[in-house]
């Protein structure tokens, strides 16, 4: 069996400085843009964030659900 790699646990204490970091630089590009320019970005944003939900969630499926499908299987043998 492969392990996936457990770097994972030493990138959770950067994650709030990030997401402040990335907070402070949208507010500061709101103050200066237009009502339209502020829908697209705001839309854009919300898009990405999506995204990248939805990349974090298939790889945590990917990475860390071996042994989830191996008690599944365990389980259709016992049976």
């Amino acid at each position: 069996f492969t392990r996936p790699h457990k770097e994972e646990r030493f990138l959770y204490p950067i994650y709030p400085i990030w997401t402040f970091l990335a907070a402070y630089v949208l507010d500061t590009a709101m103050e200066n843009t237009s009502t339209m320019f502020r829908k697209r970005l705001r839309f854009l944003v919300y898009a990405f964030a999506g995204c990248i939900f939805l990349c974090r969630v298939s790889a945590t499926y990917r990475n860390h659900s071996g042994y989830l499908k191996l008690w599944m299987d365990t389980s259709t043998v016992l049976e």
